[in-house]
């Protein structure tokens, strides 16, 4: 990625996923972030494991790695916040009183804060999927959370959207911009805009032969994606086969059933083989990667 908001100064003082994932965003365009933590707020459950489960660190390290972390009490060393503020182009911070009054008065720039929610009070990833639409297709075949949080991942992502939004309205107005954005009202406006009557099964869960996820015989798996025609031709030609153009929209299952005996046969070498200098939409799912 170009380095487009090389030099543009950003203040996260958010914790958790979405303002962290905001920022991350704006940091892979080249800005600048600055990570001040609230020692008032107690230890951060992502950084500090304090729910005993390993991936919240792991998103803590991934989403900071190229930020400056500082460490303050926000209360006990106010003057160090301001500075942030006012130098800061950019601020993603909590929709607190007291930081959002400190930001008000000293801020120069543009700023986003995030709620949870403006009717519901507070919330968790699965609170604000259980508002959308699509959730509940999500429920005919899984009684189960989805193993991302895609209410906060979506939410971060429009967040830093906003921010670049109120950036580019301050460098045009000369005036400090800002705006908030709710949870819940974020997973509603992006994943209700893919919401369809359709059903449950449709093209990108596996509705058909030709988009789906394979056992291999070494306990592997690969995906193949080869919807094109010319894809599942070669898809076709590469192992042998000889299935036609309409079966690889085939949703009676004989098809569905045709590939996966055939995967179960072989290895994830044998697919490697298989794949070298080929293109049809087959990859290897990398457990490790």
């Amino acid at each position: 990625m170009k380095s487009f908001l090389n030099g543009v100064r950003v203040l996260d003082l958010t914790a958790r996923l979405p303002g962290p994932l905001a920022t991350y965003c704006l940091s892979l365009s080249g800005a600048e972030v600055t990570k001040i933590e609230n020692s008032d707020w107690g230890e951060d459950p992502f950084k500090e494991n304090l729910s005993g489960l390993e991936n919240f660190q792991d998103w803590y390290r991934n989403l900071n790695k190229d930020k400056t972390i500082e460490i303050i009490s926000f209360k006990d060393n106010q003057s160090r916040l301001i500075d942030a503020i006012e130098s800061s182009e950019i601020i993603i911070a909590p929709h607190s009183k007291r930081i959002k009054k400190l930001i008000l008065e000293r801020a120069r720039g543009s700023c986003v804060f995030l709620d949870s929610s403006q009717t519901l009070g507070g919330m968790h990833d699965l609170n604000a999927l259980a508002v959308t639409k699509t959730f509940a297709l999500h429920l005919i075949e899984s009684i189960a959370p989805p193993y991302l949080p895609f209410a906060g991942i979506s939410f971060g992502q429009l967040l830093a959207q906003q921010a670049l939004a109120a950036y580019i309205a301050n460098r045009q107005s000369g005036k400090f911009e800002y705006d908030t954005i709710y949870l819940d009202e974020s997973a509603k406006l992006i994943l209700d805009s893919l919401y369809s009557s359709f059903g449950p099964k449709v093209l990108h869960n596996g509705l058909f032969p030709c988009y789906n996820i394979y056992l291999l015989a070494d306990g592997g798996h690969v995906a193949l994606a080869a919807v094109e025609e010319h894809y599942w031709a070669e898809f076709n030609q590469v192992f042998n086969l000889n299935l036609t153009s309409e079966e690889r929209l085939d949703t009676t299952g004989v098809t569905q059933e045709k590939i996966r005996n055939l995967f179960t046969n072989l290895t994830t070498n044998e697919i490697k083989e298989k794949l070298k200098n080929r293109q049809f939409c087959l990859t290897l799912i990398d457990k490790n990667n």
